[in-house]
């Protein structure tokens, strides 16, 4: 930082000061920590500083920070429960690695400006390994459900946009039934919503989904047979119950990433108590009857893979 050894020198077409040095942009971590930004991120500014992030937002490279203000951070936390986060005590290795954990899921390794949003899951994943679901309106942008108040800070190695509230991941069922992947899955999260499924696929747990597209339901039934599931009427108790099972038969409880499975068939046991083989093989990946094509859609509480038909025993 360089100081203003000569002000207000006037020209006809504007004004020059004089500084002692020459100025650069300082880096991603060093603004916040800084307060490059103002007096609203001590709290981020803290975190990052105690995490050792702020050295890795200063490093080499390209990143994107979505800044929670202090505001932000004390929705979520009360000042003591901030206080105990970044206290120097018995329990700071594991406060400080759950903090780290909630910061970088607020950290793009790669620039990515407000022009380059798209709506829906955005393709560069977080410091996480976990992608980000933005919606867009008009001007205006959120991201995980909160507002981007500030956009397109730039620093010397990325940019800063400054967020409403804390970022989180969406657990297994939220992925879903926000349009977390994309609209291929409107029947999917409608039947997870309507078996009650939603919460459980969002608790505080590891799992794994085999995620039908709406074409694999629809190879499976018929759209009225789909209504007749879905339907509040006399049967629905009997519907659900049976839409249940089959939805259960497609979750695991453990997170099984593509890298986890080995060569031949392996054998798991779904929610629904049944056996389930997904099978590798030199033609692909199979789930049952189903081919498994697309992989490892993080999730913040497990894992989610896309096959082509719903599965069956």
């Amino acid at each position: 930082m360089g100081d203003v050894i000569l002000a207000n020198i006037i020209t006809s077409n504007g004004v020059i000061h004089g500084v002692d040095k020459i100025l650069a942009p300082y880096a991603l971590g060093t603004t916040v920590t800084t307060d490059g930004l103002d007096d609203s991120f001590s709290i981020l500014g803290a975190a990052l500083s105690a995490t050792g992030l702020d050295t890795a937002l200063d490093g080499n490279g390209s990143f994107t920070l979505f800044a929670p203000t202090d505001e932000a951070f004390l929705k979520v936390f009360t000042s003591e429960e901030l206080a105990e986060l970044l206290a120097d005590d018995a329990d700071m290795e594991a406060d400080l690695a759950a903090l780290a954990e909630i910061l970088s899921y607020h950290v793009v390794p790669t620039q990515v400006l407000s022009t380059d949003l798209i709506e829906g899951l955005n393709p560069a994943p977080t410091l996480t390994g976990t992608n980000l679901y933005v919606t867009l309106e008009g001007t205006a942008a959120s991201v995980q459900g909160v507002e981007i108040s500030t956009t397109d800070i730039l620093a010397s190695n990325g940019v800063i946009h400054v967020t409403e509230g804390i970022l989180f991941p969406y657990g297994v069922g939220s992925t879903i039934i926000t349009n977390g992947l994309n609209e291929s899955f409107e029947i999917l999260g409608a039947a997870l919503s309507a078996a009650n499924l939603v919460d459980t696929l969002d608790a505080a747990a590891s799992y794994t989904l085999f995620a039908p597209t709406d074409a694999a339901f629809l190879k499976a039934f018929t759209p009225e047979q789909l209504e007749e599931l879905l339907a509040d009427d006399a049967d629905k108790e009997a519907d659900i119950a049976a839409l249940t099972g089959i939805l259960l038969y497609h979750v695991l409880d453990t997170k099984i990433l593509s890298t986890d499975l080995a060569l031949g068939t392996n054998s798991v046991q779904a929610l629904s108590e049944q056996q389930l083989d997904v099978v590798v093989g030199a033609a692909g990946v199979t789930a049952q009857n189903a081919n498994v094509f697309e992989f490892d859609i993080l999730a913040g509480n497990g894992v989610i893979h896309v096959v082509d038909e719903v599965l069956a025993p």
